[in-house]
């Protein structure tokens, strides 16, 4: 009987893959029987027959010559159909039930050498088959946002509201966003040993709104797609218009291929290093809320080992291009050779990047200082108080009243064609196994040139970075960091400017970079013109279900903003602005946060935070700097049912102080409240609404409030 269950069950597999019936085929074959389904289409495709009389008697037993017609029927129906669909256990269990009933079958004239052939045919497909392996995952974003205040301008593109806890923009509209990702994995090689392998991702992105909705809060699209990365349609480009004109696209994301013996690794299309140092480069933040934080590479990247995957010497090479608002093609390359130590001591590395804007025409005049400087004046909290504005580019003078070979300075608002040489080491390694003691240490130089033609500039600048500290886990759920920083201000000042602006004046509490702009290395890690300690502890206790957490940094600037500074070649401060009054006074900034999370025995979990940041710098009045922010975090989350968690959170904001003779004073609070929603276990369903509150003490006129309806469903297969 068992025997007969499988042969069934192996012809319903092969040949009905989820197929419904009709009509009843025999009288006695109840309506409400759990096979009638496979019964009846066993029998249209002649596999099964019933009595002379008609019926199916399915309470009979079936004798062995009944069975192996069964089988001989199948095998007949397998070799017309040509079956490419099995799997190679259903293949095997053919064979045994063909080597169970070899005499009855011989006895029917079956040729069981045929089902030999058949099913060594079949094994061949199956094995090609399983060499390539599906998977895909698709996320849809719908976003409304309203904006309302007595500015009639409030919440449009050229005044936007703020969201100070994330930085984003928020734009009155709708947007709705969904992408799609298909990728493979293949083994290439004779014997299926797996030793080589490749893989892809194809990317569907799909956009229909008001582009500024859909740009910070929807779907991050990827790289060909994407309006922070200038992409489709070249520099300055957008994929989709104010006017909620969809936009669609498919790409070839990535392509790879890996050598598993020597552990090499070479992609094409978008990727993340892995080995290279973000306090070399980094690349681009991305605008959008979503995964990722930093928009990918593209180009291409090689990875692998050096003498073998025991050695511990593991290399990395990249190419990539960058986001470019300007006709430049700027793109980066470089490498990485890095040491790993045995029982994961730690690894010892050297990075190396070089960057450049390539020339439209080498010699022409329209070609050079495509690039300005950034100029942004203090407008609120954080955003940047001073930029460049202009560096004294030296050069032969061309002004007739001097004299011949006269070398003066002259104001310069441009850069480009630029190019910048970046370089660093970093050392990681436990000194101390028990407390997990380890040491860091990072260091990095950078030498930069704003006009590689020697035209507008004919000086240079230089730069270096370097950061070091100790680490331990000396109990069990306790972590602890101390570090001290030093950048300098003339570390990496290539300037680099998104392709479409996204106006966002900070992605921390205080700005670090000028808005519109991003730096090649991570500068909210390492800031520009800083130096001070920063400190870092957690603490994990009551079986994983509590946490405490506690940072303090005291950053002061390298150097003061000087108006000789600011002029220097490579000067990069975004935050504290020029001092007019001739002293050489420098900026502060420090803060403190602490916070908690605890996770009750009902599931409840409950999370609260408190920051507190100081920039101060003190001068004279018009140079005196004063601000204070202080921000409030409190968070929960239920789990009602397996499947559904609930949650409500609420930030508040409480900025005031001054800068020179501006003063500001006012607060933001965001409550919202959210639902996570398990339609299957790989498919998730979230809905946020946060209503918005800004309250300016100094100016009500500027004042606003607003709400956000944020759905998003994911799915992976």
């Amino acid at each position: 009987m068992r025997r007969l269950c499988l042969a069934l069950g192996l012809a319903w597999a092969l040949f009905f893959p989820g197929l419904a019936a009709a009509a009843p085929l025999f009288p006695d074959l109840p309506e409400s029987h759990w096979a009638k389904d496979a019964v009846r289409a066993l029998a249209e495709k002649g596999l099964v027959e019933g009595y002379p009389d008609g019926t199916f008697k399915g309470d009979r037993s079936a004798t062995r010559y009944e069975v192996a017609m069964i089988i001989a029927r199948f095998l007949a129906r397998m070799e017309q159909a040509h079956a490419s669909f099995a799997t190679k256990a259903e293949l095997n269990e053919l064979r045994k039930l063909v080597e169970a009933f070899r005499e009855e079958l011989d006895a029917l004239g079956v040729r069981v050498t045929n089902l030999e052939e058949t099913t060594g045919r079949l094994d061949q497909r199956v094995t090609e088959l399983e060499r390539i392996q599906y998977y895909g995952r698709m996320q849809f974003v719908g976003v409304s946002n309203n904006v309302r205040g007595a500015s009639d301008d409030i919440g449009t593109v050229g005044n936007p509201g703020i969201d100070w806890s994330t930085g984003r923009l928020l734009v009155g509209g709708t947007g709705l966003t969904a992408a799609g990702t298909l990728g493979f994995n293949a083994d290439l090689t004779e014997d299926h040993s797996g030793d080589l392998l490749a893989g892809g991702e194809f990317v569907a992105y799909s956009a229909q709104g008001d582009l500024g909705v859909d740009g910070y809060w929807g779907v991050s699209a990827p790289y060909l797609t994407n309006p922070w990365t200038g992409q489709p349609a070249g520099p300055g480009a957008v994929p989709q218009s104010e006017n909620h004109f969809p936009f669609t696209r498919m790409v070839l994301d990535n392509f790879w291929v890996r050598h598993r013996p020597t552990d090499t690794r070479v992609t094409l299309g978008s990727y993340f290093p892995e080995h290279v140092g973000a306090f070399v480069i980094n690349g681009a933040r991305n605008p959008n809320i979503h995964r990722p934080r930093w928009l990918p590479f593209y180009g291409a990247d090689v990875k692998g080992t050096i003498a073998g995957r025991e050695s511990g010497w593991k290399y990395e090479a990249f190419y990539t291009q960058l986001p470019e608002l300007t006709a430049y093609d700027t793109h980066s390359h470089g490498a990485t050779v890095k040491y790993e130590f045995k029982e994961e001591k730690g690894h010892a590395a050297i990075h190396f990047a070089r960057t450049q804007n390539e020339r439209i025409n080498d010699g022409a005049l329209q070609a050079l200082g495509l690039i300005p400087l950034p100029a942004v004046p203090f407008t609120g909290p954080g955003a940047p108080p001073v930029a460049p504005n202009s560096w004294m580019g030296i050069r032969d003078s061309e002004i007739p009243a001097a004299k011949p070979g006269v070398i003066v300075p002259l104001a310069q608002t441009v850069v480009g064609p630029q190019e910048e040489n970046n370089w660093g080491l970093d050392f990681n390694y436990e000194i101390w196994e028990e407390p997990d003691l380890r040491l860091f240490v990072e260091f990095a130089s950078s030498h930069y040139d704003p006009d590689r033609s020697d035209i507008l500039y004919n000086s240079t600048a230089s730069g270096d970075l370097w950061r070091a500290g100790l680490s331990a886990a000396p109990i069990e759920g306790l972590e602890l960091s101390l570090q001290y920083l030093h950048v300098d201000p003339t570390y990496d000042p290539f300037i680099a400017a998104y392709p479409l602006p996204p106006n966002i004046p900070v992605f921390l509490p205080y700005g670090t970079y000028y808005s519109n702009y991003y730096q090649l290395h991570d500068y909210l890690e390492y800031p520009n013109n800083r130096e001070g300690i920063k400190f870092d502890g957690g603490y994990t206790f009551n079986e994983n279900n509590t946490n405490v957490h506690l940072s303090f940094q005291s950053l002061t600037q390298v150097k003061p903003t000087t108006p000789a500074q600011v002029q220097t070649v490579g000067n990069i401060e975004p935050l504290f602005s020029l001092l007019q009054a001739g002293g050489g006074q420098e900026g502060r900034v420090q803060s403190v946060g602490v916070g908690f999370w605890h996770r009750f025995d009902n599931g409840l979990r409950l999370s609260g935070d408190y920051y507190n940041y100081n920039l101060d710098r003190n001068a004279p009045a018009i140079d005196d700097i004063s601000l204070v922010e202080d921000i409030y975090r409190l968070g929960l989350s239920y789990p009602v049912q397996e499947d559904l968690d609930l949650r409500a959170s609420v930030y508040h904001l409480d900025y005031r102080g001054h800068n020179g003779v501006l003063n500001t004073d006012f607060t933001q609070t965001i409550p919202g409240v959210g639902l996570d929603f398990k339609l299957s276990r790989q498919t998730l369903l979230s809905l946020d609404y946060r209503f918005f509150d800004l309250d300016n003490q100094l100016v009500p006129e500027a004042s606003w409030n607003g709400g956000q309806l944020l759905v998003e469903m994911k799915l992976d297969f």
